[in-house]
């Protein structure tokens, strides 16, 4: 049986990953300019009961992933929403978002205002 090594799977191996990944998102994320994307965040706790922000980009080819922030010791104001939201946007390009879609936290309704 073959093991990798674990800095093989942590540097080599994920870096390979990496660009296998964003090799497959390039067809989601070549439709943005065209028809749009939606920045689209959600707040929850995980098993542990960490608060977990998920920021996605959602558009006519599929949803994607951006980023999932462990929020674990940050004040969850609308000012750390509003960030995460703002960092979300110039990600994907301003020029391209159509809408922001967020849960109906008051903190979230606060931070798009």
């Amino acid at each position: 049986m073959f093991y990798t090594g674990y800095n093989a799977l942590r540097t080599t191996l994920l870096a390979k990953e990496r660009k296998n990944i964003e090799f497959h998102l390039q067809p989601i994320k070549a439709t943005w300019k065209d028809k749009g994307v939606s920045v689209c965040s959600d707040g929850w706790s995980d098993a542990q009961r960490r608060p977990i922000i998920n920021v996605m980009a959602a558009c006519e080819s599929g949803p994607m992933m951006l980023k999932a922030v462990n929020c674990e010791g940050e004040f969850k104001d609308h000012v750390l929403v509003a960030n995460l939201i703002i960092e979300s946007i110039k990600e994907v390009g301003w020029e391209n978002v159509v809408q922001v879609i967020t849960d109906n936290a008051l903190v979230c309704s606060k931070a798009v205002h």
